[in-house]
């Protein structure tokens, strides 16, 4: 059972979600999840432990348990999330732009606004990923789902900028490799000017 909790601290804001219920009005489910994505995205995954998770969603061991058999169960429904949120919230605030070059610009704004706002933080997938020589194979499954999602939409912007153009596809694969590795850089720097730098490279393009 996954919820979807918008906005939270790692997790997109979407325009027609209303705010989040008190976590105490929540059912135990929803509770877990709701403190396990704070919890994972603020300490990692890996450096958080499940007894933490069962105390401050206030839960019994048992319910925990009964609903989420392991901590890999419940670091899959918290990525599981994490994509269905990306995904509502790229459709909902770039798809509509009907420029495809204000489309590109559009997905760069939202980014650097998204890390400003969670304290460059950084990407759960990404964070995810490089905290542990070998994630878990559930986890590893939806990261890569989710990275082959941003390929193909970064990507598909890019070749509608670039309608004919025989180089459309290279540029397209770059594109997403600027957008990922200026998510690294901005959180490493606690800055955005990777964002801003891969954003001006995209659309010198175009």
């Amino acid at each position: 059972m996954t919820e979807r909790v918008f906005p939270a601290p790692n997790v997109p804001a979407s325009s027609g979600t209303p705010p989040p219920s008190p976590l105490a009005q929540l059912p135990p489910p929803a509770r877990i999840l709701r403190t396990a994505a704070r919890l994972f995205y603020a300490q990692g995954y890996h450096a958080t432990g499940v007894n933490q998770i069962i105390a401050e969603a206030d839960v019994a061991k048992a319910t925990f348990y009964a609903h989420y058999p392991s901590k890999e169960t419940l670091g899959a429904a918290w990525l599981a999330q994490q994509h269905e949120a990306w995904a509502s919230w790229l459709n909902e605030r770039v798809t509509p732009v009907p420029d495809a070059r204000r489309r590109l610009a559009t997905l760069f704004d939202l980014l650097e606004a998204w890390l400003r706002n969670n304290n460059f933080r950084g990407c759960p997938f990404h964070n995810t990923n490089a905290e542990q020589p070998d994630p878990p194979p559930a986890l590893r499954a939806i990261i890569q789902r989710h990275l082959a999602f941003l390929r193909e939409y970064v990507g598909g912007l890019v070749r509608a900028a670039l309608p004919g153009r025989i180089e459309g596809d290279r540029l397209a694969l770059a594109a997403y490799v600027l957008f990922c590795g200026a998510m690294v850089e901005a959180q490493a720097y606690r800055d955005p000017w990777p964002v801003r730098t891969a954003a001006q490279t995209i659309l010198g393009w175009l």
